[in-house]
């Protein structure tokens, strides 16, 4: 498959997100961005797929926008419902103040405990896991 290479840099980018979330401190000061950090890679694992098949998906962090994308080509990842609700974080730890982009009450103002923050990782080692073996299937042919 042509895209395949360009897949793969998705991927590993992906692959480097949950590398930097796993090698991080687990300090509350930090959840935020840790989630942050699950959103990408959970975006660059669809993007991976996506770009594995050939489509476009132009600028966008909106994993629904993405999973739209995808799911006539490739399916939809498991739980894709809940990594929708990822999106959130990537407008959160980027723009902080930004009342067009933040909701108030929202962002620097909310806490982020460790349930959620586990969960925004699980999400995206469930998206990245979903995704590797698509991207690698030619290596398997």
């Amino acid at each position: 498959m042509p895209h395949s290479e360009a897949a793969r840099i998705w991927l590993d980018e992906a692959a480097l997100d949950l590398e930097w979330i796993e090698s991080t401190s687990r300090s509350p000061s930090l959840h935020r961005r840790l989630c942050w950090a699950a959103q990408q890679a959970a975006e660059k694992a669809i993007k991976a797929v996506l770009t594995y098949h050939g489509e476009r998906f132009g600028k966008t962090h909106d994993l629904r926008v993405l999973l739209r994308k995808l799911e006539p080509v490739a399916g939809a990842p498991p739980r894709a419902g809940e990594l929708i609700e990822l999106t959130d974080y990537s407008e959160d730890a980027r723009y902080p103040d930004d009342p067009l982009t933040v909701p108030p009450a929202t962002a620097a103002a909310r806490t982020i405990g460790v349930d959620e923050l586990d969960r925004a990782i699980e999400l995206a080692r469930l998206a990245y896991e979903w995704a590797e073996p698509i991207v690698y299937a030619s290596d398997a042919e």
